[in-house]
């Protein structure tokens, strides 16, 4: 689904300026998938943070795990669904 999204916005994007060539449409559908895909995770954390009112703890480690992952890198799950259920587990054991 989120492939599908990104596709969507890169033919958009791809009809509608004229300077993107082949290559730059490749960065641009990845640089899409990567962002949606960060908007659902987090999207998921709120909305069950939200059930066990620890929404402001939720809030402050993905903050803080924001900052770490853009030095250090990051591990990354092989299909989407062990990336969500991955990212979960680490920002709710932080938490905890």
């Amino acid at each position: 689904m989120i492939s599908i999204i990104s596709n969507k916005i890169t033919d958009f994007i791809y009809k509608t300026q004229s300077n993107v060539d082949a290559e730059k449409r490749e960065v641009i559908e990845y640089g899409a998938y990567m962002a949606i895909s960060e908007i659902v995770k987090v999207a998921v954390l709120l909305i069950i943070s939200v059930f066990f009112d620890i929404t402001i703890y939720v809030l402050g480690v993905i903050f803080i795990f924001g900052f770490l992952r853009m030095t250090l890198g990051g591990v990354h799950a092989k299909t989407q669904w062990g990336c969500i259920i991955t990212y979960s587990c680490f920002i709710y054991s932080l938490v905890v």
